[in-house]
């Protein structure tokens, strides 16, 4: 979904994604490739924003890379909003939650200048 909807005609622009099959050890150097490469990053995780994978990831991006970054790291997290809960219990995606995740995507976009 995040890459379909960010590599399509919505934003018409392009995204190298990474899909982190292991947590524990988290492959810094893959992600640190991809920063330098595209000198962007955007987190996307289904966890909490404050305290998850997604702030550790950006804080070992800030600790390591910083210099190699365009402009901020941005992060779309899910949980701890009501529609992700309500997706997650309903056990597929409905249209609120949809909306609300493109809404959010685009905001991220701008925030990354994509």
């Amino acid at each position: 979904m995040a890459l379909r909807t960010l590599s399509g005609r919505t934003f018409l622009c392009e995204a190298e994604v990474i899909d982190l099959r292991t947590l524990r050890p988290l492959d810094d150097q893959t992600i640190f490739a991809s920063v330098a490469k595209t000198r962007r990053a955007m987190i996307v995780d289904e966890g909490w924003k404050s305290g998850g994978l997604s702030a550790e990831i950006s804080a070992r991006i800030t600790e390591s890379v910083f210099y190699d970054l365009d402009a901020p790291i941005a992060r779309l997290c899910g949980a701890g909003r009501l529609d992700a809960v309500v997706v997650k219990a309903a056990g597929c995606l409905n249209h609120g939650g949809i909306g609300r995740f493109r809404q959010e995507v685009s905001h991220a976009r701008l925030r990354i200048h994509l």
